[in-house]
């Protein structure tokens, strides 16, 4: 009786189990509404909302096609949703008028890749993508991979965060790959009182990774020029209490904190944290703007310890432009590392490279060229040197930075500078004929590879010994021959 009794358990929970089985829901249609739309496909899976499901664009669905969405689409309650436009790469629209995707508390996984958003708007967070629960869940991850975002925007009188994303899970993941984030925006649109705008592309509080991705004349905006007023990350606005965030193989080209508000934080990056790390690898950031930060604002939330750490190895700094701190980097309460960093023709009143603001402990800074500004000094207000630290191999091309100066490198001649900015490769600075190139003989200064990944040391002056170059590039040296047949 016993092993009958079982048996049709077995049997009960396998027919429960064929019930909930994970399904694809394909989206053959561009209506807004009916059978074989997004519209439906998000309500098919959210009817069974333990089970993981597939949203997947297929033909005949127009390739390069748009859904343009009439009202909002269902919040998306399914615990595990991947949705996947494919060879389809559609574009999900909002008209300037509907906010996209919603995600609700049940979530914990939503994967998109090969999906455009397109003018997503909402009141307040989150244009294209927002978590829309009254009380965020501590955990759930955010995947987007080969996702395009134009043209989203949110807004709001006095607090408006996440132009195209917002994602405030403190305990959650969000990670960002090969993927582009153009024009979107943020704004505050008070003209008196304290308001505040976050995150012209992203807003997020969880653990963020973004790889190989592309952050173009996205801009958080705050209208009132009242002290207190605050604009902060023109394209990333990152918080949170013990976080992690890795930036690498990224280009941040035109963002902007809001110059005309009275404080502008993070024309590319703004960090403002407790007990995080923010590491930047490889990137390249250039014509960025904000009172203090243009490229990057980090800081320190609370009081306390000194437990904000932020890594710059191999990445490149041109023309930003702050109006009053930190041209490049503006750091505040933070331990501070620099690695083969090149800063070149940024510009502040203080510190048009580097400031180095209140209470900052420069833990590292090796291997950094320090090329001409645009306007001021390469390095801005004072800097703690805690013991231990390692200043070496630094390249300067003016006195400011003399706080730093320990092993400082000859900085004649720069030679010719040249911006390379090739498609499909990471941004970099190059110098021909330079004191910069195989400058450094001790290689354990210098990083293993370089911001295009390519290896270190490099005979790049053609002299038969390979060293490191300063900054972030390392010159390959003239080819022998040009036809194809070197190997």
């Amino acid at each position: 009786m016993t092993r009958r009794i079982t048996a049709i358990a077995a049997l009960l929970a396998g027919l429960l189990t064929v019930g909930a089985q994970a399904a694809t829901f394909n989206v053959t249609s561009q209506a807004d509404s009916g059978t074989g739309t997004l519209r439906a496909a998000i309500i098919s899976a959210n009817a069974t909302p333990d089970t993981p499901h597939t949203i997947a664009f297929v033909a005949p669905f127009t390739v390069g096609g748009s859904v343009n969405l009439l009202s909002l689409l269902p919040t998306i309650t399914a615990k595990d949703l991947t949705i996947m436009g494919g060879t389809i790469r559609p574009t999900i629209s909002g008209q300037g008028v509907q906010q996209i995707l919603r995600v609700g508390e049940n979530n914990i996984n939503l994967s998109i890749s090969n999906l455009e958003f397109s003018r997503g708007h909402a009141a307040q967070k989150g244009g294209c993508i927002a978590e829309v629960s009254n009380t965020p869940p501590t955990v759930g991850t955010l995947r987007l991979d080969f996702v395009i975002f134009s043209e989203c925007s949110a807004s709001a009188t006095s607090l408006a965060y996440g132009g195209a994303i917002y994602w405030p899970r403190n305990g959650g993941d969000l990670q960002i790959n090969h993927s582009r984030f153009s024009a979107n925006s943020v704004t505050a649109t008070a003209t008196t009182g304290q308001s505040q705008s976050g995150g012209g592309a992203v807003y997020a509080h969880s653990d963020v990774t973004i790889t190989n991705s592309l952050f173009e004349n996205n801009e958080a905006i705050t209208v009132s020029t009242i002290t207190g007023g605050l604009a902060s990350g023109g394209a990333l606005a990152l918080g949170g209490v013990d976080r992690i965030f890795e930036i690498s193989g990224s280009t941040f080209l035109g963002n902007s904190a809001s110059p005309g508000a009275a404080a502008g934080y993070g024309g590319a990056v703004h960090q403002l944290c407790d007990h995080c790390i923010l590491e930047i690898r490889r990137s390249y950031f250039r014509d960025n703007s904000a009172t203090h930060g243009a490229g990057i604002k980090t800081q320190k939330f609370g009081a306390g310890p000194d437990d904000v750490l932020t890594i710059l190895t191999n990445s490149s700094f041109v023309g930003n432009h702050a109006a009053v701190a930190g041209g490049a980097v503006h750091t505040f309460s933070t331990r501070l590392s620099l690695s083969n960093n090149t800063f070149h023709n940024n510009g502040a009143m203080n510190g048009a490279h580097v400031n180095f603001g209140s209470s900052t402990s420069l833990m590292i800074a090796k291997a950094n060229l320090f090329a001409p500004t645009a306007s001021g000094s390469a390095c801005g207000s004072s800097v703690t040197l805690p013991s231990p630290h390692l200043i070496a191999a630094n390249l300067f091309s003016d006195a400011s930075c003399g706080a730093i100066s320990a092993g400082a490198l000859p900085n004649a001649p720069l030679g010719t500078i040249t911006i390379d900015e090739t498609p499909g490769q990471v941004g970099v600075v190059q110098f021909t004929g330079s004191a910069v190139i195989d400058s450094i003989s001790d290689g354990a200064l210098c990083q293993p590879i370089d911001a295009r990944s390519q290896p270190r040391p490099t005979d790049g002056d053609g002299d038969g010994l390979a060293l490191c170059d300063v900054g972030a590039y390392e010159h390959q040296g003239a080819w022998l021959f040009r036809d194809g047949f070197e190997n």
